[in-house]
């Protein structure tokens, strides 16, 4: 992994570290959604498939600094729109939009506040007026996807912050 991650930008370096937690993430996902919330917990299984654009992240890093520095914050931004047309704004998971603009604030690359408020905004909108849910949850499912989704993404702005912070 040291090798894959590796990159001259000791930045772009612990944004790959990053994107690799993030994908290590992915495939457990469904397992909570199943647990917490039960109903069409299934769906959950389409956005763990984000996990290949995170795993890509170091080696597009190698190839354009830019596609590996916005590859992360697009991926979860678009990881949180498709979970808001699956399981529902009430579900909470549109909170993946803070931490992806967050990701973008910290990616080492120039002009990235206009990139990120760009980001911000278009993630927001479509969080806004994306169709959905595809879903069935109950009330107390919906409740507990919103505590996993949004402490999920706090703790996702806590580590890429210690870790993008330089």
């Amino acid at each position: 992994m040291a090798g894959y991650t590796a990159n001259p930008d000791i930045r772009q370096q612990a944004a790959n570290r990053l994107a690799l937690v993030i994908a290590a993430s992915q495939p457990t996902y469904p397992i909570y959604v199943r647990v917490l919330a039960g109903g069409d917990w299934w769906l959950a299984g389409i956005t763990s498939l984000s996990l290949f654009a995170f795993l890509v992240v170091p080696w597009a890093a190698r190839r354009s600094p830019l596609a590996g520095a916005t590859l992360i914050p697009v991926a979860g931004a678009g990881n949180s729109i498709v979970g808001v047309i699956l399981f529902g704004r009430a579900s909470g998971v549109w909170a993946f939009v803070v931490p992806s603009v967050l990701i973008l604030a910290l990616a080492p690359i120039r002009h990235k506040g206009l990139l990120a408020v760009v980001l911000a905004v278009v993630a927001s909108a479509a969080v806004l007026v994306a169709p959905g849910p595809i879903g069935h949850f109950s009330a107390a499912g919906l409740a507990s996807l919103w505590r996993l989704n949004v402490t999920s993404a706090a703790i996702l702005c806590v580590i890429a912050t210690a870790m993008l912070r330089r």
